[in-house]
């Protein structure tokens, strides 16, 4: 499910879905280089659609993870990958300069897990999510997702504005936060402790 999602975003046609794209896609590369990484780890990189994307504009390595062998044979086209769900990534202590999780959180059952592991592989972490309320009144206002009030059938966790900001709390220091492209809340940030 979760793959036909990504599919069916990056490649709309909607004139507005493509305006809110354009949008995050300015902020996250701005976010991206603001961290000035020289090796970023895509975390629940799915296809690889955005890390395509990224690789294109900016000159530091890719790498990609996913739980999804399927995800990742597709991916690999992109770029080197490796299995692994976001709760536990094969990866030493703060050994990538940059994780980034895009509209990953979301889809998780226990997203705390995900979250302190971000934080203990990454010197920075770039992540997002949908603000929930907003993607489902767009969702709504499409024709999309109707059974499910607009909310897609794979989403677990719910995060708003002030909610997704008191959970980023919990490990990091939010360095850039901010809504992006109307429907997706960015945050950049560090992990709180360094031990």
């Amino acid at each position: 499910m979760y793959e036909q999602e990504e599919q069916t975003k990056f490649s709309s046609r909607h004139p507005l879905v493509r305006l809110v794209l354009e949008s995050y896609k300015r902020d996250l590369l701005r976010f991206i280089e603001k961290a000035g990484p020289h090796a970023i780890l895509d975390v629940g990189c799915g296809e690889g659609t955005i890390s395509s994307f990224i690789k294109m504009k900016a000159t530091a390595m890719m790498y990609g993870a996913d739980y999804s062998w399927k995800m990742l044979s597709s991916s690999r086209k992109v770029m080197p990958v490796v299995g692994g769900d976001a709760a536990h990534l094969p990866f030493k202590k703060r050994s990538v300069d940059l994780c980034l999780c895009l509209e990953v959180l979301e889809h998780l059952d226990n997203p705390y897990d995900a979250l302190r592991e971000l934080a203990r592989v990454g010197r920075k972490s770039l992540i997002s999510v949908p603000n929930d309320m907003i993607m489902r009144i767009g969702n709504i206002s499409r024709g999309s997702y109707l059974e499910t009030f607009g909310n897609f059938p794979d989403h677990t966790q719910h995060f708003n504005y002030f909610s997704f900001r008191r959970f980023l709390k919990k490990e990091f220091v939010i360095e850039e936060y901010k809504t992006s492209g109307i429907v997706w809340i960015m945050a950049l940030v560090s992990p709180a402790t360094f031990s």
